[in-house]
């Protein structure tokens, strides 16, 4: 029988077959539309219906119908259904299965997508029926949302993919499957999806995917991701892997991705990562393996094109070789455990490994250590290595805290640091040091340590605090210390000094913190100070500087204090007490460097210092001194040449003082018996009423100013002679005290004014009669006899009279 007829009426005909119903079969088609050549056989007994088998071909061409799995209309429908009808008591056993519906070649379109070479069976196995249907389908990427959100996708993994639109491109699959009637739940399916150009967007809070491309194949209860490659906001992303579906949601998963010039933009809506800030493209080589409750995983980032900055410590520039290698498990009780973990830096490594609680509460812990860790390598990546040059360290850090609250973190461990050299350019020498180090959270204990730059060679100890206000103590030993040479040596604009001020600003440690530092050196120097045998202790705290219980010399024979300050806004202050008794001059002078060198010698009776200042400079507070001096030297040598250079380059004069006469200039030195006098310094003006320096030629008094700050002096001057015979005349009380008058005594005097410029002062003879009160000794002689009448020496010495 051959006939056209409608596909509607076919459709709902096929359904009510006595004996065989095609509903379960056709249930999915509805709403045929179309008209199709059915060519029809039938064979059996006339009056027994129930025997008659059919076998017919039904050929359509541009039908459509509902396709209820598709959840779309089916148009231009095209190809062939062969019909195969056999009553069951007539089928053979034994005999291979007759299809009950084959499909062959069939062909339509469904939105924007279509299918084409479909073949299929529906046949009768046993007691079952199955489907068997293998077909091409090219799905638009339009046609991919609706598609997806009819599939039963569970868990998280899917959830995005639900969400997401897709755009331009396609989808081809080779599809096969196989279903038993009775048990659609446990439909077969397999087959391969090739990706073609699909672009994915409106991820919530995540970038677009474009330029997709891949094969997927599925089947057999996994789907293998053979290549999928695509542009994730612009950045290149492949995967590869394979996934098994468990029981509920679970997927196990063997998958690896690479991730290829990532930038920050990539990061964003990525959980604890869209925090990380950097600059530059990563790369990324990432491998998990479970499912997502428990897994495995595998990371290593290349970060050589990346730059990032880490707590402000670490400044880590584009184009420094860096990688970052970790693996590790995660799982729903134990959270995420790094147990390898490798980070890579210029050839520098350092390995550890790590846990995080859980990624809601991301609590953590960290174990890091490092073995040679060249320092040099890090100079790039953070400010206290950038003048660094050499050196190595080991070390070993332990840190617990929550990813939420990164500074709150929790740090300690230990660090050996070997022989690191530092190179600034406003110091002359290289800094070295070595120490070993243990730490706790901000506080630093320092062990071993030695120092040495230049001439400076000292070992040392402490603990520092680096706390809102920070804390350092020490304890400095050994041979030399020279602090200019480990402080920046840069001038003023104005003026070629070291800004000391500014220093102390411009340090959390110097302007906020508390310093304690003990000393005990064979030397110690200081701008001009040149200190041996010294020991004692530094305190600073509130911008100023304490100096106290100091000892200098082999025999602790000068002790000094002082303060040094620059808590004022406008200056620097200073004031400073020395004592010293029985003391070798040398050993003084040595505390000025080579500014006095062989310019004294002799001894020192007794010496007592006390000196304030106050101005924006060093050399300013040299100028502004106020304070005290009192002294008494005994039998040496003075060579007024050396003591003139040494006065000049001590207060850094403009200029040379210059002798009046050439002759004096090369004056061998000349031999004293003493030299003594107390000083008033105010604003930088020295006074005295009692300079006393004599001979065994001469003996004389100075009484005046000397003004630092202009060069001048205003001074009267008595030079008394013949002091053999003073000497003798003395030993007679009555006498001696008339005719030498007192303290001043001589009896042969001349008396100078002198006034002027240092280095050229005006000397004017004055008479008896114009000296001030400071030289009125004679009256003090008179009233001093009624006392000295009653206590006659005992034996009159007798003295060398000379010229």
């Amino acid at each position: 029988m051959n006939s056209e007829l409608d596909l509607g009426e076919l459709n709902r005909f096929l359904k009510i077959i006595k004996g065989q119903s095609f509903e379960n079969i056709i249930d999915d088609y509805q709403e045929v539309e179309g008209k199709g050549l059915i060519e029809a056989k039938l064979q059996g007994p006339s009056n027994d219906k129930d025997k008659v088998s059919i076998e017919a071909i039904l050929s359509a061409k541009n039908a459509s119908f509902f396709d209820a799995e598709l959840q779309s209309r089916v148009k231009n429908f095209n190809g062939k259904l062969h019909f195969n009808y056999v009553p069951l008591n007539t089928q053979k056993r034994g005999k291979s299965s007759i299809p009950i519906v084959e499909a062959k070649k069939l062909s339509g379109d469904f939105g924007k997508s279509k299918f084409y070479n479909m073949n299929g069976k529906i046949l009768r196995q046993g007691e079952k029926i199955i489907q068997k249907i293998e077909a091409v389908y090219r799905l638009n990427a339009a046609e991919l949302s609706k598609v997806i959100s009819d599939i039963d996708f569970r868990g998280p993994e899917f959830s995005l993919l639900k969400q997401a639109e897709f755009e331009k491109g396609d989808v081809e699959v080779q599809y096969r499957s196989l279903m038993d009637f009775d048990k659609p739940d446990k439909k077969k399916s397999w087959g391969e999806i090739k990706i073609k150009n699909i672009s994915i967007t409106h991820f919530t809070d995540f970038q677009p995917i474009s330029r997709l491309v891949g094969e997927i194949s599925f089947g057999d209860g996994r789907i293998d991701i053979k290549r999928a490659e695509g542009l994730y906001g612009g950045s290149p992303i492949s995967l590869k892997g394979q996934m098994i579906p468990k029981l509920g949601s679970l997927i196990d998963f063997d998958v690896s991705a690479n991730l290829t010039n990532w930038t920050q933009a990539n990061l964003k809506g990525i959980p604890y990562l869209e925090n990380f800030i950097f600059s530059g493209q990563s790369n990324s080589k990432i491998k998990i393996l479970g499912n997502r409750d428990s897994f495995k995983f595998e990371n290593k980032l290349e970060l050589t094109k990346t730059g990032y900055e880490l707590k402000e410590v670490i400044l880590k520039k584009e184009n420094i070789p860096n990688t970052v290698e970790m693996e590790g498990t995660y799982s729903k009780k134990s959270g995420i455990s790094f147990d390898q973990f490798k980070f890579t830096v210029n050839g520098n490594s350092l390995t550890g490994e790590a846990k995080l609680k859980n990624l809601s509460n991301p609590v953590y812990s960290i174990l890091l250590d490092g073995v040679g860790f060249e320092t040099n390598e890090m100079k790039t990546m953070t400010s206290f290595f950038k003048s660094n040059t050499d050196g190595k360290v080991d070390f070993h850090i332990a840190g617990q805290g929550n990813l939420n609250n990164l500074e709150s973190s929790f740090f300690k461990g230990s660090a050996v640091l070997k022989d690191l050299v530092f190179k600034w350019e406003d110091r002359k020498h290289p800094f070295t040091i070595s120490a070993d180090v243990r730490f706790s959270g901000n506080t630093y204990e320092l062990y071993s340590g030695r120092m040495a730059s230049g001439r400076s060679k000292i070992l040392f100890r402490g603990k520092y605090k680096n706390e809102e206000q920070p804390e350092l103590l020490l304890k400095l030993t050994g041979k030399t210390l020279i602090v200019d040479e480990l402080i920046s040596n840069k001038k003023n604009e104005d003026k070629d000094e070291v800004n000391l001020k500014k220093l102390f600003e411009t340090s959390h440690l110097l302007s906020k913190g508390k310093i304690k530092i003990k000393v005990d050196l064979t030397q110690l120097d200081y701008k001009w100070l040149t200190l041996e045998d010294v020991s004692g202790t530094f305190l600073l705290k509130d911008k100023e500087i304490i100096f106290d219980r100091f000892r200098i010399g082999s025999k602790n024979e000068i002790e000094g204090q002082g303060k040094f300050s620059v808590e004022s806004s406008d200056s620097i202050s200073f004031e400073t007490r020395l004592k010293a008794d029985e003391i070798p001059t040398k050993s003084f002078l040595a505390m000025f460097g080579k500014h006095f060198k062989n310019g004294l010698t002799g001894k020192f009776k007794n010496l007592k210092l006390i000196l304030k200042s106050r101005g924006q400079k060093f050399s300013e507070n040299i100028r502004n001194l106020n304070g005290k001096l009192s002294f008494h030297l005994a039998n040496g040598e003075i060579d007024t040449k050396k003591l003139h250079k040494g006065v000049v380059s001590l207060f850094d004069l403009e200029q040379l003082l210059e002798t009046k006469n050439e002759k004096d200039g090369d004056k061998e030195p000349s031999k004293y018996e003493r030299i003594s006098g107390d000083f008033v310094y105010t604003g930088g003006i020295a006074e005295t009423n009692n300079l006393v320096y004599e001979t065994d030629q001469s003996k004389s008094a100075i009484a005046g100013k000397f003004d630092l700050n202009e060069l001048k002096m205003d001074t009267e001057v008595g030079v008394a002679h013949l002091p053999g015979l003073d000497k003798l005349l003395n030993q007679i009380p009555i006498v001696g005290s008339i005719l030498t008058a007192g303290d001043e005594g001589s009896l042969i005097k001349t008396y100078y004014d002198v006034n002027g410029p240092f280095d050229n002062p005006e000397v004017t003879a004055i008479p008896f009669t114009s000296l001030s009160k400071k030289f009125m000794g004679l009256f003090q002689g008179v009233i001093q006899s009624s006392e000295e009448i009653l206590n006659l020496p005992e034996k009159i010495g007798g003295g060398e009279i000379t010229d």
